[in-house]
């Protein structure tokens, strides 16, 4: 999907294992990583998102440090609810 992809709020919860989305990316390959603390609606009323977004506090295995970013900037892979993403390419 690139840079017009459509994104809207997504519900994250502590423990998911998400990948940066490709808009984001800087490396030829996306990071993963596990949420380990997130903070509800904390981007509200901002110019640049469309939407009120969530914090995440994310922890990328490749780097081994913590990064904080919108919620928006992820895409779910595994969820602790359940809902994994198998076999999906990006867009």
């Amino acid at each position: 999907m690139g840079y017009n992809e459509q994104i809207s709020y997504t519900k994250y919860n502590i423990g998911d294992i998400v990948k940066e989305r490709e808009w984001v990316s800087v490396e030829s390959e996306p990071l993963y990583g596990i949420i380990i603390y997130l903070e509800r609606l904390a981007y509200n009323n901002n110019s640049w998102l469309q939407f009120d977004d969530d914090a995440l506090h994310v922890y990328w295995f490749r780097w081994n440090s913590v990064e904080v970013l919108p919620a928006c900037m992820v895409k779910i892979v595994s969820s602790i609810n359940g809902e994994t993403l198998t076999g999906y390419k990006d867009e």
